[in-house]
């Protein structure tokens, strides 16, 4: 599968599980703010921000998506970088998003 390709059906399983536990999540498109995150997302249970960036194994972030993810945290949200579907269910269980069933995450 092509670099774009993975990232694309990444992208899907990060919105899709995301939402299957409760979160409020939306995939960007980039056209708004140079480096924002891929992902958008209101954590359950307690509402906290969540700013995801995916990359493909070994893609790094670049400096305005570094300097993007200090100011979220320094605002107090959450800022990660995903590049697997295990990423995605150890940072949720992490976080304590709840309800995370082997059904909802796998």
């Amino acid at each position: 599968m092509a670099t774009r390709g993975r990232e694309s059906a990444l992208r899907r399983y990060v919105r899709e599980k995301l939402e299957a536990v409760g979160c409020w999540a939306i995939v960007t498109t980039g056209g708004g703010r140079s480096g924002a995150p891929d992902v958008l997302a209101c954590l359950q249970p307690d509402g906290r921000f969540l700013a995801l960036e995916l990359k493909k194994k070994g893609g790094r972030l670049s400096k305005v998506q570094r300097t993007n993810q200090a100011m979220i945290r320094r605002a107090g949200g959450v800022a990660e970088v995903i590049r697997s579907r295990e990423e995605l269910r150890a940072l949720l269980h992490r976080l304590g998003s709840s309800p995370i069933s082997q059904t909802a995450v796998s």
